[in-house]
């Protein structure tokens, strides 16, 4: 096929700026396209817009995902955990030497604890 004009802008982008791009995001999901395009600086290239790189990931299909809040604790378990305790309150410590804690763990509720 012979090379003919094509019409509209050339892309400002090379195909390899759109496959770091494209690796960039698969390496790590949660990458904003601005974390992106900060991580594309290169002074041989100039660096590609944030418009531009979402638009190359959506070209992708990678859309944007935010995850959904949901609370850290439901709404019954406080309430559960309050009525538990007030019963067991008038436990004297002979009482407590008697039961048997088999299932515990240390839960932390962010980060990994150094592990």
């Amino acid at each position: 096929m012979p090379n003919v004009p094509k019409s509209g802008r050339p892309r400002s982008t090379s195909r390899l700026s759109y496959r770091n791009v494209l690796r960039l995001s698969g390496v790590n999901h949660h990458l904003k396209a601005v974390d992106i395009a900060l991580k594309l600086c290169d002074p041989q290239n100039p660096n590609p817009s944030v418009r531009t790189i979402r638009r190359r990931l959506r070209a992708a299909g990678l859309k944007g995902r935010r995850p959904v809040k949901k609370p850290m604790i439901s709404a019954k378990n406080p309430m559960a955990r309050v009525e538990w305790a007030k019963a067991h309150k008038d436990w004297t410590k002979k009482k407590w030497e008697d039961v048997l804690w088999s299932d515990e763990k240390e839960c932390m509720l962010f980060g990994t604890g150094g592990i």
